[in-house]
Formats: structure tokens, C-alpha cells, sequence
């Protein structure tokens, strides 16, 4: 048992009800590795306080950890249900269909973050992924080049980018 664990044990003791420190139990378990033990503190959480889209979200975060994506997916869809504008829930619901080979899916969920946020290089980047998977090369290329127009040391979009064009025949 960790000073962390001690600690939010103790609170627990006096306040057995609190969201909150659930909550942070939760993440101080996904952050050490224990994804099991930190989806059950994260539905300890939704049984006191279910409208809370943050908590969806890292349950997600947590089943995704494990290679549980069908039930991630249902978890990041709940949290943008809760708030439509949730960009990291949005990014990794698709982050989380490509895992599961889903691309067209997940380019449609990069394209709704994209909407919303139109400047995140990661996004472009994983969007450009999906796209490249699916042999949509220019578009992948497109993707590549804006992530690195935003952010020029975006090393992991030069290399696949150079990829895409190497495919292609083209000089990078």
C-alpha cells in the first residue's frame, strides 16, 4: 500500500461518500498501472455522481489500458453525451476505434474533435494514421503537413508523412 492509498483510505473512512477523493483514487491507480482497481474506484464514483464526464472519460482511459475498447468506446460516449465539446474524450473515442481497426469511424471521430479544436497536431496526426491505413494517402499527406505547420518539431508526422511519399514514389 502506498502514502497515497493510506492517505485516500483515510478520508474514505470519514467520508465514505466523497466523489472526489474516489475520484482521485482512481486516477492515482491509472497512473500506477492499475487499471482494474481504478475502474472500480471510477464506478464507486459513478454510483455517487453518474452525470460526471471527467469520470467517463477515465474509465475509458482505463478499459483502453486494458484492450478493453468496445466498453471504452461506450464510456468516451458517454462523457461527450455529458459534454458535447469534450475534445479529449472525442480524440480518444476515435483513438480507440482505430485500435479496434474501425478507421473510417475513427477518421469521422477526429473530423468531429477537429471541428471543435482545428488546431491539435495530434489530432491531425492520428487522423492522418486512419487515413493512411485506409490508403487515403493525400489526405493523409494533408493531415501530416497541418500537424506540422502547427507544430514544425511534430517528429512522429515528418517520419510518416516522408512514409506516405515514399509509397507514393514522391521525393519527401
Amino acid at each position: 500500500m502506498t502514502q497515497q492509498d493510506a492517505i485516500q483510505d483515510a478520508a474514505l473512512e470519514i467520508k465514505p461518500d466523497d466523489y472526489k477523493v474516489w475520484f482521485h483514487r482512481g486516477l492515482t491507480l491509472s497512473d500506477s498501472g492499475r487499471s482494474e482497481e481504478a475502474i472500480a474506484a471510477y464506478d464507486k464514483v459513478l454510483e455517487i455522481k453518474p452525470d460526471c464526464p471527467e469520470v467517463w472519460y477515465h474509465r475509458g482511459w482505463a478499459l483502453s489500458d486494458l484492450g478493453r475498447y468496445e466498453e471504452a468506446i461506450k464510456c468516451y460516449e458517454q462523457a461527450i453525451a455529458l459534454k458535447p465539446d469534450y475534445c479529449t474524450a472525442r480524440y480518444h473515442r476515435g483513438w480507440a476505434l482505430s485500435d479496434l481497426g474501425r478507421y473510417e469511424e475513427a477518421i469521422a471521430a477526429y473530423d468531429k474533435v477537429l471541428e471543435i479544436k482545428p488546431d491539435c497536431p495530434a489530432v491531425l496526426y492520428h487522423r492522418g494514421n486512419a487515413l493512411y491505413t485506409v490508403g487515403r494517402y493525400e489526405e493523409a499527406i494533408a493531415g501530416y503537413d497541418a500537424a506540422i505547420n502547427i507544430r514544425p518539431d511534430y517528429h512522429l508526422a515528418r517520419d510518416k508523412r516522408s512514409v506516405v511519399l515514399d509509397k507514393l514514389g514522391r521525393k519527401k
